[in-house]
């Protein structure tokens, strides 16, 4: 990886769910010196969900939210911004008219990329975790798909699959005025593990492959681990088993099914998407069948930093 200016960069990744940016100067070995990172919990899933639309209360927030973003990179400087948008726009009848609003407020010229372009970025960014000989299955998990792919050491994509699997599709299964809709759920579990065992298949994903997983199962970590916001690069890169996952999966689901939470997807155990992320998180490590996988942050916003620099 060749470095040709430091920065610094910020990048911008515009999720389902949320959207981040990370500010940082990039070292000649491709690390990063992250100087200011923020981010904004939108929840712009619930609204295509609902309608296939986004509403403009939630765009005159987000805009709102880029204000101090902008003032932000000025602030330290920026080299350059890179800001992209992924399946929160592509999914959504008014995502031409939501980037508009963006550049006409703040004059970002926003990328909207494809679920390729996705996964490599991720997988730049996250390149430490890749296997240093062999190769690795990556997957991106997000609140609108997922993105899955055999990745060579260098990070370039041998094969893959994208998949409009997200978390954020799942959350009224959670969501009840009494009690959440098990059955449903349990076979929305079913329908998830089958679909990723179809993208297994079809990948030609060779045994004792190594596994990297980015994005909500990060996220779901945090809650295992029972750990602060401003704790969360702690658990960054760490290896774990799949036994932990399929643990929290059942504590969410004993927790409904004993009354003690009406609304389990806003409950206690963190976050509205905690539970369904849970879930999808479950059916990937069921079908893939591993034992251990190793968990990054979404490794867009160091991808989109790193890029920039790359090319200068």
């Amino acid at each position: 990886m060749y470095i040709n200016v430091s920065g610094p960069f910020a990048g911008v990744d515009m999720g389902t769910g949320s959207i981040r940016y990370s500010i940082a100067e990039v070292n000649r070995d491709g690390t990063l010196n992250v100087l200011f990172r923020d981010s904004h919990v939108h929840m712009m899933g619930d609204d295509l969900v609902a309608t296939g639309r986004v509403s403009q209360q939630k765009m005159d927030a987000l805009l709102h939210w880029l204000d101090s973003a902008h003032d932000k990179f000025e602030e330290y400087g920026c080299k350059g911004v890179r800001f992209t948008a992924t399946e929160v726009v592509r999914g959504a009848e008014n995502g031409a008219d939501m980037l508009r609003q963006i550049k006409d407020h703040h004059g970002f010229d926003v990328e909207l990329i494809d679920q390729e372009k996705e996964i490599q970025l991720s997988a730049l960014g996250n390149l430490p975790s890749l296997h240093e000989s062999k190769i690795t299955l990556y997957a991106d998990f997000g609140g609108g798909s997922t993105e899955i792919a055999l990745l060579n050491p260098d990070g370039t994509i041998l094969r893959m699959y994208g998949t409009k699997i997200g978390a954020s599709q799942y959350i009224p299964l959670f969501e009840a005025e009494e009690k959440p809709k098990w059955h449903k759920i349990e076979a929305a579990h079913a329908h998830v593990l089958a679909q990723f065992k179809e993208a297994i298949r079809a990948l030609d994903v060779p045994s004792n492959v190594h596994v990297v997983t980015a994005g909500c199962p990060y996220f779901v970590l945090t809650h295992i681990e029972k750990i602060l916001a401003d704790e969360l690069p702690k658990v960054d890169r760490r290896p774990t088993v799949a036994s932990e996952i399929e643990a929290l999966l059942r504590n969410i689901y004993n927790m409904g099914k004993s009354g003690r939470a009406v609304n389990v997807a806003a409950s206690a155990q963190g976050g509205t998407m905690q539970a369904p992320a849970t879930m999808v998180v479950d059916a990937f490590v069921k079908a893939v069948g591993v034992q251990d996988f190793v968990v990054c942050s979404s490794g867009v916003q160091r991808g989109l930093v790193i890029s920039q620099a790359i090319e200068g």
